[in-house]
């Protein structure tokens, strides 16, 4: 292919697609013949960024439109655990119709509110699994050994950034002994959100910064309000930790903390 050639096509290509200097077809910066001289042919390819924008495009264009919308992906085109985790990220339904599929995004953790289970032929042991008894959305329940982590972002496993100083993200350090401990946890098969007080703005500036230094996770939760006293209340037993200076694999230790008078 010449760029002549790759001109007329681009519509149907993912962005970033070009002719390197040696004229081989690349996308993303990665060329194709060095892909698949490392994992064979055929080999399906797909584009984060490309995705991502084509999400945001779709929601913006029916937001501009209409109140109260409600955008789905269709996983019959193609899903796996990785896609459903940049879909749930960019806010993203996703249309569901054999048990396999319903599976991978549980498994994945995608909100059922989320998903469209749609179609004929439901046998009772898939319609179990998206509603229970009493006909409300399930949500994966994990088990005990599974831990849920909520992990604050700026000053806990990287340079503390300020929102009236957005720029300076992009080249914050990040804390080693944090990476490895996050990424430990995540190869147990906890479950890992971040959460930070940066705005829905800063979104793809902190997860290419979360992606360049190599975290794993699960979700971003952004917009936590600012100062610190936090005070989580739930109807499940919730630990809370504050890191100090060094991140390690968590310890048990007797302490009081503030409880209800009941």
């Amino acid at each position: 292919m010449n760029k002549q050639s790759l001109v007329k096509l681009n519509h149907i290509f993912p962005e970033k697609t070009g002719i390197n200097k040696i004229g081989n077809l690349e996308i993303g910066g990665f060329d194709l013949s060095e892909l698949v001289s490392e994992y064979g042919s055929p080999l399906y390819i797909y584009d984060e960024k490309t995705i991502r924008n084509c999400a945001r495009s779709f929601l913006n264009e029916f937001k501009s439109k209409y109140n109260n919308i409600h955008v789905s992906y269709s996983s019959k085109a193609f899903i796996n655990p990785a896609l459903v985790k940049i879909l749930n990220e960019e806010n993203l339904g996703i249309d569901v119709v054999s048990g396999g599929e319903l599976e991978v995004l549980i498994r994945s953790e995608f909100p059922m509110e989320k998903t469209n289970f749609h179609g004929n032929n439901k046998s009772e042991h898939e319609l179990n699994k998206a509603v229970n008894s009493k006909g409300d959305l399930i949500s994966p329940i994990l088990p005990p050994e599974i831990k849920n982590y909520l992990i604050d972002i700026d000053g806990t496993i990287g340079d503390d950034i300020p929102n009236e100083e957005p720029w300076r993200m992009k080249d914050a350090e990040h804390y080693p002994d944090a990476l490895e401990m996050i990424n430990k946890w995540y190869d147990e098969g906890h479950v890992i959100y971040f959460f930070t007080s940066s705005t829905e703005d800063r979104r793809e500036v902190t997860e290419e910064w979360l992606k360049k230094h190599g975290f794993q996770y699960h979700g971003i939760l952004f917009g936590k309000p600012r100062g610190g006293n936090y005070h989580w209340i739930d109807n499940h037993v919730v630990r809370a930790t504050r890191f100090n200076s060094k991140f390690t694999d968590l310890v048990v230790k007797t302490m009081d903390v503030q409880v209800f008078d009941d």
